[in-house]
């Protein structure tokens, strides 16, 4: 098949294949962080433990993503994103059997690892159905992940509620995130029809790729204290129930969807630089009203806020390391998402022993210093505007 025949036959498909793949991602996603909570309590752990046990994910995440390029070169974006989502599906609902806390990182590692494989292999597929279209998409399908990760938090809020096991509440999640992905996998590009030479596997990123993974480390610290901590900080500092715990993900979340899914439009008026100013400076003004507030409802507002501010950066920074010159689109995507995604290494401990020495509060105020600096850094995503 020609690339003029796939460009005719499989956008509108394909686009809608890859969108229900960012949400079922999500979704399994928001399905862990929503009953964090209830494993802390399982296991009795204080901030800094559950902080070090979290790192058992973030560190999964990281090998995933030194690990998917090469396998996507290797396998192609659509088996890899299958055989990833395959081991999810697995991991998932084994995570709240594990007897012992020290059992449960190594689940914790493989459970990162399959999601991190798994994103960067549909964020190629999101950035070939833009070439093959020519339009952006990028937006809408990061605003997919935000409706996944809302509805596997507004379930695990209601499962919560009404003391559902998690082990019943993820077997739940994983079926239905199941039948959603066998209606995917049959129109995902097999993009290896229509592939570029991919390149060298591992290469020490360019120097503005360098640039562009600091935008999103700072967004994936941010984003990954809203999912480890979001829940953990209204029970724990705010005193609330588990089920009321579980909305400040899903509030995040519905703010970030709403706000990614009216992106693609948005770049129509706004540069790219000015989109991650202003995201980085409404961050900030939503982690201020977290912190500064008492009233859990003000709190949800917070969070809300900080998703909206946050919602465009990553799919800006991926569409920019995709479309990087000289770079095949799964080498520039991983470059920039282990830059980033470092930030979900170092958030879980940081955050931990911070509010440890201090407190959670404190701990979520210290992100203030990273957001302010977003907005002096946003120019390196200006380098690839053409490209959108």
């Amino acid at each position: 098949m020609s690339r003029a025949q796939i460009h005719q036959t499989t956008p509108i498909r394909s686009a809608v294949a890859i969108f229900l793949t960012f949400v079922v991602n999500g979704a399994m996603w928001g399905t862990w962080v929503s009953r964090i909570p209830a494993i802390q309590m399982k296991f009795s752990l204080s901030e800094a433990a559950l902080g070090m046990l979290l790192l058992g994910l973030s560190a999964g995440v990281l090998i995933g993503l030194s690990l998917a390029s090469s396998w996507i070169a290797g396998f192609g974006s659509r088996a890899v994103t299958i055989v990833s989502f395959g081991v999810m599906s697995l991991t998932l609902p084994c995570l709240p059997l594990a007897p012992t806390a020290s059992l449960l990182a190594p689940m914790l590692f493989l459970f990162g690892g399959a999601i991190s494989i798994m994103d960067v292999a549909m964020n190629e597929q999101a950035v070939f159905i833009e070439r093959l279209a020519k339009r952006p998409f990028m937006s809408r399908f990061h605003g997919a992940f935000s409706i996944g990760g809302l509805l596997g938090s507004l379930l695990g809020s209601a499962l919560a509620s009404a003391h559902v096991s998690p082990v019943f509440h993820f077997v739940v999640a994983t079926t239905l995130c199941f039948i959603g992905m066998s209606t995917a996998v049959c129109h995902l590009l097999r993009e290896t029809e229509i592939r570029e030479k991919s390149g060298p596997v591992f290469r020490i990123p360019h120097r503005a790729l360098w640039c562009i993974g600091a935008v999103a480390f700072i967004s994936s610290v941010t984003e990954g204290t809203m999912a480890d901590w979001s829940a953990v900080y209204l029970a724990d500092v705010l005193k609330t129930s588990e089920g009321t715990a579980a909305l400040a993900f899903a509030s995040y979340s519905i703010a970030m969807a709403v706000a990614r899914l009216s992106g693609d439009r948005l770049k129509a008026y706004l540069s790219l630089v000015s989109i991650v100013r202003a995201g980085g400076l409404i961050a900030a003004g939503g982690l201020v009203l977290i912190v500064m507030s008492h009233n859990a409802m003000l709190s949800l507002v917070g969070f809300a806020v900080v998703g909206l501010g946050l919602a465009n950066i990553i799919p800006i920074a991926f569409t920019a390391a995709g479309n990087h010159p000289g770079i095949s689109s799964s080498t520039g995507i991983a470059a920039v998402a282990s830059i980033g995604y470092a930030g979900f290494l170092a958030s879980p401990p940081v955050i931990g022993l911070l509010a440890e020495v201090t407190s959670l509060r404190i701990a979520f105020a210290s992100i203030l210093i990273l957001l302010i600096t977003l907005p002096w850094i946003a120019q390196s995503v200006s380098a690839n505007e053409s490209a959108e």
